[in-house]
């Protein structure tokens, strides 16, 4: 990467080398004598990213489609660019795809970067340990949504700006937290949650019941949620989407929420597919709002699928992409994001097929790297059944027949012999 390259886009953000939340607002940041007087580490409000022309609500009645974008849909670069300026940009990716042995190149680049955080303060964090899911996956003050009119301010939810357009990654709410979650759904006037978890996982709590999932009605501390008209969504895997009215102060506030469930904790979904349309869905559904994404942790599953929106915003404002820029960006606002290689080669494998689908690039130009990655998931899948049924996965047996002095270093090598 280039030292004196910068990211492109109304104005100029940060180096190549590392793309900061800051950057990102940089680029969209309004010429306002307010905008420019906000202090730098302050993320923007809903209200300030969202348009001032009022939007058509979305009544939940409709057959699901993930057709395409309506014209009052907020405003995504990608698509405004022309396709032959972005196959420039993301040129250098798909010949390193095209080479023999992409697999192993990109899990050595996620190790690389594997460590990577930003600085900054993580206070509210360390003073809220009962509002948070895992000791580990801190929270950045600057990025973080802070409550208003409630006793304590703080829910474990970061704002990630993907140019001008609003995520907020938060973990799966909690007995004590889940009042907090939809105080934020107010707040932030959301018009769509996009859950990627299960609520049990392998015996383990994921994710508490916030919402009635069976329909009818629950309640959950000072808010009223009725659930209505959950349908699944075409070609997504078994995803739903229904609508959910949140009766608050005498004031009933419609949000639409999707879940998916085919896509287990640190891992990478079987149907790649499944997350392009549900992105392409959630342009659709968002009405100019911020959308909160989240999963069990806010930063494995919900960091991939914003990463793959970021990947699209920064292919169509730079000259020269690379994931490492989409990788930096998402950490610098929601820390940990994206949480192990598999995530990241999906990663990886998703912004390909939205480029695909976008007829920026060719499935021939990088069918190899499809290949590869289809089969290595074929692998895992079948490693994963036989230990499932408690038998050793073949390749380990294989292993074992060719060295009788088995070390786990052998084991090492099997285990991730398909990246190499």
């Amino acid at each position: 990467m280039a030292d004196g390259k910068r990211l492109r886009s109304a104005k100029r953000g940060g180096k190549y080398g590392r793309v900061s939340a800051e950057d990102i607002k940089q680029q969209t940041s309004s010429s306002s004598d307010d905008t420019k007087r906000r202090n730098k580490y302050e993320p923007r409000s809903a209200g300030e990213i969202r348009k001032s022309k009022t939007q058509t609500g979305t009544s939940g009645k409709d057959a699901i489609s993930t057709g395409k974008a309506s014209e009052k849909e907020a405003r995504w670069e990608f698509d405004e660019k022309d396709p032959a300026a972005i196959a420039k940009s993301v040129q250098s990716l798909v010949m390193r795809l095209k080479k023999s042995g992409a697999l192993k190149t990109i899990k050595e680049e996620f190790m690389r970067l594997k460590k990577y955080n930003p600085e900054g303060s993580t206070k509210a964090f360390k003073e809220n340990e009962m509002y948070n899911r895992y000791n580990e996956i801190e929270l950045l003050d600057k990025t973080r949504v802070i409550l208003k009119n409630r006793g304590s301010d703080y829910i474990h939810a970061s704002r990630v700006m993907v140019g001008n357009n609003m995520f907020i990654c938060t973990q799966g709410p909690l007995d004590s937290s889940k009042e907090s979650f939809w105080a934020m759904v107010i707040q932030e006037k959301v018009k769509l949650i996009v859950m990627l978890c299960k609520l049990v996982e392998d015996g383990k709590e994921k994710c508490v019941e916030y919402f009635p999932r069976n329909g009818g009605t629950s309640i959950v501390g000072s808010y009223k949620i009725n659930a209505f008209d959950r349908k699944v969504i075409s070609d997504a895997d078994g995803a739903t989407c229904g609508r959910l009215d949140v009766l608050f102060e005498g004031k009933t506030h419609t949000v639409e929420h999707i879940w998916y469930e085919n896509w287990a904790d640190h891992t990478a979904p079987e149907n790649f597919k499944a997350t392009v349309e549900l992105i392409r869905l959630a342009r659709k559904k968002r009405q100019n709002a911020p959308v909160i994404v989240h999963c069990s942790a806010g930063v494995g599953r919900s960091g991939c699928f914003v990463a793959i929106e970021m990947a699209a915003h920064i292919a169509a404002t730079t000259s020269c992409f690379s994931m490492e820029m989409v990788l930096k960006a998402i950490r610098d606002q929601r820390m940990h994001s994206i949480q192990n290689d598999m995530q990241y080669l999906y990663v990886y494998r998703g912004f390909v097929e939205y480029l695909i689908d976008r007829g920026v690039i060719k499935r021939l130009d990088v069918l190899k790297f499809i290949n590869d990655y289809d089969n290595l998931m074929r692998r895992k899948r079948r490693k994963d059944v036989d230990e499932s049924k408690g038998k050793e996965p073949k390749e380990e047996q294989k292993a074992k027949a060719k060295d009788e002095e088995y070390t786990p270093s052998v084991y090492f090598n099997v285990d991730y012999k398909y990246f190499y």
